[in-house]
């Protein structure tokens, strides 16, 4: 079988066609006020604030420090500003792209 051909309806392209990374928010230390949401960095759970910036769950992905560390959210977050996020999966399951 060639490799290079793919079954009818298949198309190819770059996973950054398909999701967008987007960028986190600054949220000093001294300002997380300790609620129930957990606020990410590069390296993963660095606190919690009362207010999440995305309001389900997420993926996100260390780009300072960490650079490509892949943390997943089940809950309401706070991806700071040393972190990328996904919010929109596509109808498929978060965990589908948290492994990919």
């Amino acid at each position: 079988m060639n490799e290079d051909v793919l079954p009818d309806g298949w198309y190819r392209t770059n996973l950054g066609s398909i999701i967008e990374l987007k960028y986190g928010k600054s949220l000093p230390a001294k300002s997380r006020d300790g609620g129930e949401y957990p606020v990410y960095g590069s390296n993963g759970i660095v606190g919690s604030h009362s207010t999440p910036l995305i309001d389900h769950g997420g993926i996100i992905v260390g780009r300072k420090g960490s650079f490509g560390e892949v943390q997943i959210s089940d809950v309401p977050f706070y991806p700071i500003d040393t972190t990328y996020y996904v919010d929109k999966f596509y109808y498929q399951p978060i965990k589908y792209w948290f492994y990919f």
